[in-house]
């Protein structure tokens, strides 16, 4: 049922990794509490070059970082990220 998903997430996950090596993944997320979701990011990306890591309750993590946020600005050394995604888009003029 969920191989579908799994396989896009792979997909897409190698395709970052293939243009921007990294030493370690952190699974968080709801979608991180599947113990198949787990088995399939540590299957396909941990190697002794990359350590896949996955707290205990990964679907708390993001809301801890969300309300040590809300609690203490300083958390964060930076709000500006070193990457973006992001999406061109170029518009024909209609001079009418």
């Amino acid at each position: 049922f969920f191989e579908p998903t799994f396989n896009k997430i792979s997909h897409w996950c190698q395709h970052l990794i293939d243009k921007n090596p990294v030493d370690i993944i952190f699974l968080v997320g709801g979608f991180a509490e599947s113990v198949l979701m787990q088995e399939m990011i540590k299957g396909s990306f941990s190697t002794s070059s990359c350590k896949v890591v996955v707290p205990v309750r990964p679907s708390l993590a993001v809301l801890r970082g969300a309300v040590l946020f809300g609690m203490s600005q300083d958390v964060f050394a930076s709000r500006i990220a070193r990457m973006t995604y992001g999406v061109r888009v170029v518009n024909r003029f209609d001079p009418a």
